[in-house]
C-alpha cells in the first residue's frame, strides 16, 4: 500500500508540470479560436 502511495505522488508531481504547461499553452490558443469566431 505505501509503495502505491508512492507511486501515485511521483505519478502526480511528474505528470503535474507537464498538464499545467499544456493548459498554459492551450489556454490562449483556445481563447484566441474562440475570439477569432
Amino acid at each position: 500500500m505505501p509503495v502505491l502511495n508512492i507511486r501515485n505522488v511521483f505519478y502526480t508531481s511528474f505528470y503535474t508540470p507537464i498538464i499545467l504547461s499544456i493548459f498554459s499553452v492551450g489556454t490562449p490558443i483556445t481563447l484566441s479560436i474562440f475570439a477569432a469566431g
